[in-house]
């Protein structure tokens, strides 16, 4: 009888051949075949565990959102009293760079999902509505109160975070551009050391220059 730990351990290898096949070819060009020889295990094992090729689709898609422990402790409870504007801005961005960072293929599969159509996007969304809403409560909480106390300009909060998701998102698709670009430039020192940090903070410094009341 194979133990549960040896369940997950093959469960886990067939996730991760599941996304690279799926990230290289789509849900339609993808062959459960290539997905079984890329684990290192047979074809009916592979059925075992998922049963078609839409049912391990869908558990490849629910795995790359597996957020950390840490992203989810970020906003676990409702914004702590007097938390400041300019620290729920630096939250939220910690929480999209990270998530990101630590599952390097979210980006892929959701690349390739919306290449064919994004008709499967539902499967990613469930995962991360719950969490995205009480960021967005907590920063809209923190906006309110520092408006009442005169430290922060008038914008909109839709306009700022879907500014803050397209800088954090930009990060990762775009690497591979800005990168061969700094690099012409003789700027590559930019993306070494600890750059996914840097660009965090980056990123949450130039949204608070347009927030917060200068002075």
């Amino acid at each position: 009888m194979v133990n549960m730990t040896e369940e997950q351990n093959t469960r886990e290898k067939i996730l991760q051949a599941a996304r690279q096949e799926f990230i290289e070819n789509g849900l339609r060009g993808a062959r459960m075949q290539e997905i079984a020889d890329r684990a290192g295990i047979n074809k009916a094992l592979l059925h075992y565990h998922f049963r078609d090729k839409e049912n391990l689709y869908d558990a490849a898609l629910q795995s790359v959102l597996l957020l950390p422990e840490r992203l989810l402790e970020i906003f676990s409870e409702d914004a702590p009293k007097g938390l400041e504007l300019e620290m729920a801005v630096r939250r939220l961005v910690d929480m999209l760079i990270g998530t990101l960072q630590e599952n390097p293929d979210l980006v892929g599969m959701v690349l390739r999902e919306l290449a064919d159509g994004g008709t499967c996007l539902d499967v990613l969304l469930n995962n991360a509505d719950q969490l995205f809403q009480k960021a967005f409560v907590q920063v809209s909480s923190c906006y309110r109160n520092a408006m009442e106390n005169g430290t922060a300009q008038t914008f909109s909060l839709p306009h700022m975070m879907i500014s803050v998701m397209s800088m954090a998102w930009g990060t990762f698709i775009l690497r591979p551009i800005y990168g061969r670009v700094l690099k012409e430039m003789g700027l590559e020192s930019v993306l070494q050391g600890d750059f996914y940090a840097d660009r965090s903070q980056k990123i949450a410094d130039l949204v608070l220059a347009g927030i917060l009341k200068k002075g």
